[in-house]
């Protein structure tokens, strides 16, 4: 009996490797159906047969074959390699004799995952390669896949274009190279929506909620010219004790400077807000802007003298006919500088350039700079109050009034509208200005 079932046990891999070549034959003669039956049968009679999974896998993978299904290929393949691994070595050897060897099985594992990579490719859709991706962990086109899926999901995000779409991409694929882009998008349209409203309480509360955002400079520009719009001292003041840190922030000293009735830094550095070298920089300030500034022509160039015969700047080819007769505008000295007009400081640092016919002195530290076609406001400091232009304006502390084609307008010297252009009716004149209470608060009006 025990000699009856060791033969049995011997014979039995020898039958099935026999039945998976007959198999492999019915196949070359195209008689598919049939070898589907005997593979079928045979195993059910061995579960570990590995050349007959293996057959299977390539009739399941054979377009001929009316039930092909790569699936299905794939699982009889990934079986077979199975099956061969836990074969003995000798039974191993007999399977190498007979022609179906661990490199054969190999080769049509990768076959499968080809045809699987192209199936992706032919759906296109993100869903497409995430099934490939679950489906054939190991292939060799992994990589590729994942890159064509990122590909695919970034795509469907744009279309969307939302930050809720850019959040689910970069959650889902945080290595992917679009990431960085898709965190970029997603702050942006995340900044503009928490934002839309444009009220001062909005802009705080998302630097609250982000503080680390790439929109933070953003966000500290509107603060800033909702908050210092009256262009007052206490406005100043008080972006300086609520945003120390900003990038704004020798901004707001310059303009604080530029408010105080006596130039004197004291006012304000006791209470912390400037750094050592801060105030000896106003003191300079403050020392230069007392002075009696003399231009004298000296090797057919301009020098800027003081009372005390001390050069401050020189080799200034011209400079204007008020500068000349009355001293420099609010500290400042308009001449030419490479064929154009320039602005520059009583020691020749260069402010702007360009083209600039006058300049006229607004107080507080603003300038109106005029050109052959417009107007546009500075500061002594060296920065512009606002971007806008216009074709006639001036300042009424504390706003810019100005004269359009399409009527007369109000302005921040910060540059918030206010009453537009077409707006002159006193009602909306004073409707607008609840609307700005709401925005900047009752104790910046």
């Amino acid at each position: 009996m025990r000699i009856l079932v060791f033969l049995c046990l011997l014979i039995l891999p020898i039958v099935a490797q026999s039945q998976a070549r007959r198999a492999q034959s019915l196949i070359d003669k195209t008689k598919i159906e049939e070898a589907y039956q005997l593979l079928t049968k045979e195993l059910k009679k061995d579960t570990l047969a590995p050349a007959e999974k293996y057959v299977l896998a390539k009739l399941f993978f054979n377009p001929v074959f009316v039930n092909n299904n790569l699936d299905s290929a794939y699982f009889y393949i990934l079986e077979a390699l199975e099956a061969y691994n836990l074969t003995s070595a000798k039974a191993q050897a007999r399977l190498v004799n007979n022609g179906f060897n661990k490199e054969l099985f190999g080769q049509l594992k990768e076959e499968i995952e080809v045809a699987g990579f192209l199936r992706a490719k032919d759906g296109g859709k993100e869903q497409d390669y995430i099934n490939f991706l679950t489906e054939f962990p190991t292939s060799l086109q992994v990589d590729s896949a994942i890159i064509l899926r990122n590909i695919e999901a970034f795509i469907t995000a744009e279309k969307t274009n939302t930050f809720q779409s850019y959040k689910l991409f970069f959650d889902n694929y945080p290595q992917a190279n679009e990431a960085n882009e898709a965190r970029k998008r997603y702050e942006k349209l995340l900044f503009v929506n928490q934002t839309k409203d444009g009220k001062l309480k909005s802009y705080q509360q998302f630097l609250k909620d982000y503080p680390e955002t790439w929109h933070r400079n953003e966000a500290e520009q509107q603060i800033y010219n909702i908050i210092t719009g009256r262009n007052s001292i206490a406005a100043y003041k008080k972006f300086l004790e609520l945003y120390p840190q900003s990038f704004l922030r020798n901004r707001a000293i310059l303009s604080l400077y530029a408010m105080l009735k006596d130039g004197s830094p004291e006012e304000f550095s006791a209470r912390g807000i400037l750094s050592t070298r801060q105030r000896d920089s106003l003191r300079v300030m403050k020392k230069l802007n007392k002075q009696l500034i003399i231009p004298i022509i000296h090797n057919n160039e301009y020098q800027l003298i003081n009372s005390e015969d001390m050069v401050l700047a020189e080799h200034i080819i011209n400079i204007s006919d008020d500068d000349k007769c009355s001293g420099p505008i609010s500290g400042l000295i308009l001449t030419e500088f490479e064929e154009t007009k320039a602005l520059i400081t009583p020691v020749g640092a260069l402010i702007t350039k360009g083209d600039i016919t006058a300049v006229v002195k607004e107080g507080r530290g603003i300038i109106k700079l005029l050109s052959s076609t417009n107007q546009h406001f500075m500061h002594t400091g060296g920065f512009k109050s606002n971007d806008n232009v216009f074709e006639n304006a001036v300042v009424v502390w504390p706003y810019i009034v100005f004269k359009e084609k399409t009527g007369r307008g109000m302005e921040s010297v910060t540059g918030i509208r206010m009453l537009a252009p077409n707006m002159i009716q006193l009602l909306i004149f004073i409707t607008i200005l609840f609307s700005i209470k709401e925005i900047i608060g009752e104790s910046f009006l």
